[in-house]
Parts: structure tokens; sequence; C-alpha cells
């Protein structure tokens, strides 16, 4: 069997959550047995990729670009019209497209597309927004659809008439479990926010008005992992709250969020709405408890392996963030209950599900 992963993920993330994905996958279909698997990643800037190019010689076709320079307006048209010359002489037997362009591959080529979430769909506005564009004119094109979670499934076939196209479910895997541990630079107990931030979906708000109210978390700060600085505007409420002191915004590689999970009282995940929404199972991984919105897919991704509140809710939050403070039990039941759900999550099982839904693209 012959896999050609196309290059567009990798120009738009450096690093992130869907070119995680694919290079989970991609670096266990380059060992497959009877596969011959290719990444034409082009003009890119993913660091993760360039790690597997130095891996695999030959089976990636990139030239990296430092981030500042890494312009998808410039160089997305330049990575088309190389890849399609590429994919002409590479003949693959399967095309799986890392985002919702598509350029051409041979007539014979059987193509997927893996649906990560339909945020555009449910809180942007839908006739404007340019991922939905791409995604109305890429789904009708392709043979098959991959969904990270039952809910976007549900999503994806509420929104679109997908017809008869096959469908899998192939739930994420845990990255970080295994990683090495740095030890964070915070010396007063912390609960943890791992995610972009903002007032929509992210619902990041919800967390910094818990933290102004709730008496006992006066001794406890806020980290805020990933998402870059804080803006203008998230720390005007910031100040508005009288929390400066209090919450903190780092970033970093895996073994420093690592740290951050394995040292926090608890991670905070109150999001709207999320495709799978990974930070709860890192955070499982390394005895870290988790408070989780109720929104999907939190309760089919963590099942009773964290305590729930109503994203809306400021009060059920802060109940939450009691229960896990004062009362006996629960915190230990939090962490045991997380760790054997984190284990059912692993990239083995997921690139083999992927791997086995090419096959019966393929009928073989």
């Amino acid at each position: 069997m012959k896999i050609l992963y196309d290059y567009t993920a990798f120009l738009t993330q450096a690093r992130g959550g869907v070119t995680r994905v694919f290079n989970e996958v991609i670096k266990r279909e380059m060992v497959r047995e009877g596969v011959e698997c290719n990444v034409y990643a082009g003009l890119h800037k993913n660091y993760e990729m360039h790690e597997i190019a130095q891996q695999f010689p030959g089976k990636v076709h990139e030239w990296f670009l430092p981030e500042a320079i890494a312009k998808q307006r410039l160089f997305m048209p330049i990575n088309q019209a190389l890849f399609v010359p590429f994919a002409r002489r590479f003949a693959p037997d399967i095309c799986h497209y890392t985002l919702f362009q598509t350029p051409r591959v041979p007539a014979k080529t059987k193509t997927v597309i893996t649906v990560h979430d339909l945020i555009g769909e449910i809180y942007l506005q839908r006739e404007t927004n340019p991922q939905v564009k791409e995604r109305e004119l890429a789904l009708p094109k392709v043979d098959g659809l991959i969904c990270v979670s039952e809910r976007t499934k549900e999503d994806l076939v509420r929104y679109y008439d997908v017809g008869d196209k096959p469908i899998i479910v192939a739930y994420h895997g845990n990255s970080i479990r295994s990683s090495a541990v740095t030890a964070p630079d915070i010396k007063v107990p912390y609960f943890l926010y791992v995610s972009m931030r903002g007032e929509g979906h992210k619902n990041f708000g919800v967390l910094l008005e818990a933290f102004g109210r709730l008496e006992m978390l006066k001794p406890y700060a806020l980290v805020c992992f990933g998402g870059g600085p804080f803006t203008s505007r998230e720390t005007e409420k910031i100040n508005k709250l009288k929390l400066a002191d209090r919450v903190f915004q780092h970033s970093g590689p895996d073994d420093v969020l690592a740290g951050y999970y394995k040292n926090a009282t608890a991670l905070v995940y109150p999001s709207r709405y999320e495709g799978f929404g990974l930070p709860p199972i890192e955070a499982m991984a390394f005895g870290c408890p988790v408070l989780a919105s109720q929104a999907p897919p939190m309760p089919e991704i963590n099942r009773d392996a964290a305590l729930y509140f109503d994203p809306e809710s400021v009060d059920q939050l802060l109940e939450a963030i009691r229960m896990l403070l004062s009362e006996k039990g629960v915190r230990e039941s939090l962490i045991q209950k997380g760790r054997e759900r984190e284990q059912f999550f692993c990239w083995e099982k997921t690139a083999l599900q992927i791997h086995n839904f090419y096959c019966h693209l393929l009928g073989t």
C-alpha cells in the first residue's frame, strides 16, 4: 500500500493538535510492513515533522522554514503547484489530506479527510468563515471520513450531507504520557488551564470569574499554559478581578507541560465545545485531577474520571472546586479513575484503526 500525506497542516501549524495527530499516525505508517509512506510537507514550519524527516530520510519531502517567514498566503500556492506532479509520480493508493484543501491526485487514488471539530459551523459566522467554505468544497470530493469523537461525527452528519461515505471514529492517543518531566518554577499551589483562550467556545472567562469569587482559592494561583501572552482584553479583566498577582501565562515543550500537570492541584477545562479535548487525558496520565465542562464531547471522552460542571455556570464550577478541595476522597478517586481512563487512549490503537480504514477503502 502506498500512502501520501499532504502539506497543508504542516504549513499551518508549527506545533498543534492537528499536526500532532498526523505525526503520530505517520510515524507508525513509516514502519508498518507492506506500506510505502511518503509525506509531501513542502515548504512548512512544523517542528515535529522536521524531526520525522530526519528519522526517515527520503520519505518526507520538505523545506523547513522559520515560523516568522512561513506565510500561508505566500507558500500554500507554491506547495500545491509542486505537490500535484509529485503525487502523479508517486501514484499513491491512499492520500490522506491533513486539512481541507484537496490538491489533485491521480484518479485511482482513494482520498481521506479527518474532521477534528466543527467549531466554525457551531460557534462562528458560518457564511463568512473560510474553514467552513473549505469543508463545503472538500467533503464531497473525498472517499472516506475520519472523526475524532462520536460527537464530532454527529455534528458532521447534522451540518453536511455526506451521503453514504464511510465514516469511522478514531480517538486520539496521549503523546506526552512518557515525557520527561521538568518541575515548574512556581512556589505556590496552583490550578492549571491548558489551551487557547477566549470568550467563545474556550470559555476562559468563566474560570477567571470563579477565581475572583471563591475565598478558599486565594492561596492558589492559576497557570495558563499555551495560547500565547494574555491579550489586552484578558489583562484588563484579570486586573478588574484583582488577580494580577495570581494568574500567569507560561508555554514550553512537552517536558515543561508534563511538569505543570504533575504538580497541579487540578486541571480546569471549561470549554463549551471541543472536537476531542486532549488536555484532560494528558493531565490524567500525570495524576492531575480534572474538572471539566459537561459540554460535549467531554463526558464521552473522560467518562467518570472528571468532576463536571455547566460551562455557563460559575456557581457550578465553584462547587466542583469546593468538592475537590474539601470533600474527603474526591481528589484521590479522580486521580485513580483518571489513570485508568487515560490508558484507553493509545496512538498504536488509533494508527491501526486508521490503517484498517485505508484497507477498507481499497477493498483489501
